[in-house]
């Protein structure tokens, strides 16, 4: 389970984006939700708040949901998108794809399964996590080997002393630099020549269980699942042979004791002592593994219960209009989709001696925006 998020709701719809905050706050408690009424105020809101995601409409008064996400995107702001709209179709949704959006609902299907949608805004924020942590790590990735490269030229003999003992004070010097640089690493810090670990930080060596001597005796086919070797050995000639500047991929690893360890890698290309070698970082990423493979489970347990769950579902306008209904309602009155979407609530499924009544509690509730429950019966076709 993800920490507490934070999840704006865009909607000019006051019914529902509070409709919206009620079912949230019951299927996602972890979920620390605000509100605002159109693009202008989300703009304004992201000046001096942070969302881990956003929940839009699409159409809203001065700027709907697509030139609200296009706004974001161009001002470098990749948080996570979702939109969820009454008014939707295919051309809409593709279009949300393409400008950056992590997933797309129609008000008719989201609401019908909020699973989903407490779902998709999880794996959405997981997904932009893992991609800034990611970039992070390639860019401190890319500074390591710039100023890798600048101290092993010191070591090596790049820079011509004629005084061996200037000479072996610049090496001593070159290789303390080195190791302060990568020592205390909170990640793992390969050098891998020949097949074999010629260099490894004390994190990688606690990550895979071995010493230094045992990891520079051992061919670093042994650390990688035999499953995973074709795809490693494919990441590693994409970067010896100029391909790529920098790989990054996950696998699978083997730990001293024969146990599996889920790994994210970064490599690249270096010059080590006149020849290539590859120089890079691991990332124990297994416990993610875990939430990732947790959250598919509870996505497939949601959706089986969903599937089989009889629930009546209806939801209405601020004039009180039918702008969702689930399938279990249809079966339940005889009613078709068509014949609802759009209709007069009131005037076309409750008895007319209840009509008012029930009229009043919608409108109390609109006024008040407190949840009460009552009871009252509907009529069937």
């Amino acid at each position: 389970m993800l920490e507490k998020l934070k999840v704006l709701i865009v909607d000019d719809e006051q019914i529902v984006s509070n409709f919206m905050r009620m079912r949230l706050a019951a299927e996602a408690p972890h979920f620390e939700i605000a509100y605002v009424e159109n693009g202008f105020e989300c703009l304004e809101y992201l000046k001096d708040a942070e969302a881990d995601c956003i929940l839009s409409d699409y159409q809203m008064p001065g700027m709907d949901g697509m030139e609200l996400l296009k706004k974001l995107r161009a001002g470098g702001r990749e948080t996570p998108f979702i939109f969820i709209t009454g008014q939707g179709n295919q051309e809409v949704a593709s279009e949300a794809f393409k400008e950056g959006a992590s997933d797309y609902f129609t008000k008719d299907i989201g609401f019908a399964h909020f699973p989903r949608i407490v779902n998709s805004v999880e794996r959405a924020v997981m997904n932009r996590r893992e991609q800034e942590s990611r970039e992070r790590a390639e860019a401190a990735l890319r500074a390591e080997k710039s100023k890798l490269e600048s101290i092993l030229a010191g070591m090596g003999g790049g820079i011509c002393i004629t005084s061996r003992n200037l000479a072996e004070e610049a090496r001593r010097e070159s290789e303390s630099e080195f190791r302060s640089l990568v020592e205390s690493s909170l990640v793992g810090v390969y050098i891998i020549k020949d097949r074999c670990v010629i260099y490894s930080n004390p994190h990688f060596r606690k990550m895979l269980g071995y010493t230094e001597k045992e990891l520079s005796d051992i061919d670093i086919a042994r650390l990688i699942h035999p499953d995973e070797l074709p795809k490693v050995r494919e990441q590693y000639r994409r970067c010896i042979s100029g391909e790529v500047e920098t790989v990054n991929y996950q696998s699978r690893w083997l730990r001293k004791g024969g146990s599996v360890m889920d790994v994210e890698v970064f490599g690249t290309i270096i010059e080590y002592q006149g020849s290539q070698a590859v120089f890079g970082e691991i990332l124990d990423i297994t416990e993610r593994r875990r939430a990732e493979t947790a959250l598919k489970e509870s996505e497939r347990r949601l959706r089986e219960m969903l599937e089989n769950v009889k629930l009546l579902a209806v939801m209405l306008d601020s004039s009180g209009r039918v702008i969702f209904c689930n399938d279990f309602l249809l079966e339940l009155t005889g009613w078709s989709k068509e014949e609802l979407l759009g209709r007069d609530w009131f005037e076309v499924c409750l008895p007319p001696d209840s009509r008012e009544a029930i009229k009043g509690y919608f409108q109390d509730f609109l006024e008040s925006r407190l949840v009460s429950s009552h009871e009252n019966s509907i009529l069937t076709k």
